[in-house]
């Protein structure tokens, strides 16, 4: 063996031993066997799906019946940015939903640089208090770095969400439609960001205004009252991060398209 073929060796071997220590307190293979791409990014569950006793099989085939609900909504979310914004085809970003073994959720303030060093956007579990209503956590990893609190849950937003009836699988399909407000906010909020850190400004400023709209709509109604003071602080952010984006496309001189421009229009107008 050649030395150039021990060096590679070697390389490879620590590269997978860090990668192994990195993904240690989160429970999710398919995540972390699909590699760190950074126009893919992920959207993390950890949710029990499976009443007792289920078989792995059975466990496996749940897991892979949500992600399949959840693809198409992550997909038409990221299509309408990319089109809106007229991204092109090559740099727009994409949404992958990931359904993980585990129902711990994020609790180690290091799993948050892991998400995000994985170009993870979201994470989303649950702490079922009451038989029929779950407290849901909806994290955007950057965020919650930038927020720097000891515990990940402290910035997550929480939304007490009512079970429907039916088996967890059928429940958990309808807790995670991006229809069910803050979802789809938080969500379009970490892929803003997404595209702000790769200077697509004009991406980026349409999903931070869409995000931005949606979560002032579900400020106002009496669902909010739990999570209000963590959405707040998130518009308060989206303001900075819309006039940073909105800074980026004056340096690059890039024209804004109509469609940009009536998103952020439409959002502006809101008391």
């Amino acid at each position: 063996m050649t030395m150039l073929a021990i060096l590679r060796n070697s390389l490879a071997a620590t590269a997978l031993l860090s990668c192994g220590f990195a993904q240690a307190a989160i429970v999710c293979g398919d995540f972390f066997s699909q590699g760190a791409r950074s126009g893919k990014l992920g959207i993390l569950t950890f949710v029990p799906l499976s009443p007792s006793g289920a078989s792995g099989d059975d466990k496996r085939a749940d897991r892979d019946s949500l992600k399949g609900s959840l693809k198409p909504k992550l997909a038409q979310l990221a299509a309408e940015i990319k089109e809106r914004s007229r991204e092109a085809d090559s740099t727009a970003m994409t949404l992958q939903p990931y359904v993980c073994e585990s129902t711990t959720g994020i609790t180690d303030p290091d799993d948050l640089g892991t998400l995000d060093k994985w170009h993870a956007i979201g994470a989303v579990w649950s702490d079922p208090a009451t038989p029929r209503v779950v407290n849901i956590f909806i994290l955007v990893p950057k965020y919650a770095l930038e927020r720097n609190d000891p515990d990940p849950a402290q910035a997550a937003i929480s939304v007490e969400y009512p079970l429907p009836e039916g088996k967890p699988l059928a429940q958990w399909q309808d807790v995670l439609n991006l229809e069910h407000q803050p979802l789809e906010g938080v969500f379009s909020f970490g892929l803003g960001m997404a595209y702000l850190e790769t200077r697509r400004y004009t991406a980026a400023k349409y999903s931070l205004c869409k995000s931005r709209w949606l979560i002032k709509q579900y400020l106002k109604g009496p669902a909010a009252s739990q999570s209000s003071s963590g959405l707040k602080d998130i518009v308060a952010r989206l303001d900075k991060a819309i006039d940073a984006a909105a800074r980026g496309m004056d340096a690059d001189k890039v024209a804004e398209p109509l469609e940009v421009h009536a998103m952020c229009a439409q959002d502006n107008s809101q008391p």
